[in-house]
């Protein structure tokens, strides 16, 4: 969890004072980083996590928000709902995964 949140500082910092990581239109690192645009809310929801909030990461949640309603980009994504129904019927699999790859 910490390292995740010094990564996710990282990114936030490189979005000062931008829409998109690359200035004001979508480039490879926003495509690159979409994961965290549209993934990343189903698996804090399914894990019952919270990684990313507005109040430590504002930048983050809003180019989140703004890369995810992109018309084009919208288009591409997997169906939100769809998503967190797969992961919530295999959460106990993807958790002993997880556990699986804690050092011992």
């Amino acid at each position: 969890m910490k390292e995740t949140k010094e990564n996710f500082a990282l990114l936030e910092a490189q979005l000062e004072g931008m829409r998109f990581f690359g200035g004001d239109a979508i480039g490879l690192v926003d495509i690159a980083a979409c994961w965290l645009a549209h993934w990343l809310g189903v698996f804090e929801e399914v894990a019952e996590v919270r990684l990313a909030t507005e109040d430590e990461f504002p930048r983050l949640c809003r180019w989140a928000k703004e890369y995810a309603s992109d018309e084009k980009v919208r288009a591409c994504l997997p169906d939100r709902a769809q998503m967190l129904a797969h992961f919530t019927a295999n959460k106990e699999m993807f958790m002993a995964m997880a556990k699986s790859m804690l050092p011992k």
